[in-house]
């Protein structure tokens, strides 16, 4: 039986740590290191991890999109949760 946290146990952590406003150098260094599994709608953790974002526009109503640099999804800001395939973007950054 392994009793070794899931990343996800550890991102949801660190996410309590931050909101709690008491993360340790420790627990931003290990974010870091998870920034791969990070969801990209998450920008909270995405933040702390110091990924870069890129900015699109979305071809379907033309407002602005959300991405992390390398990934290939893009979330638009007015249909929210809902993912945008990033061919359907206009990188602007």
């Amino acid at each position: 039986m392994t009793t070794e946290p899931t990343i996800e146990n550890r991102l949801a952590a660190i996410r309590k740590s931050i909101e709690a406003e008491n993360i340790s150098w420790g627990e931003i260094i290990e974010l870091q290191s998870l920034a791969e599994y990070i969801d990209p709608g998450d920008p909270l953790l995405l933040e702390w991890a110091g990924v870069p974002e890129v900015e699109a526009r979305c071809e379907v109503c033309d407002s602005r999109a959300v991405g992390v640099l390398g990934g290939t999804d893009y979330y638009c800001q007015v249909h929210e949760s809902q993912v945008v395939d990033a061919h359907a973007l206009e990188t602007t950054t």
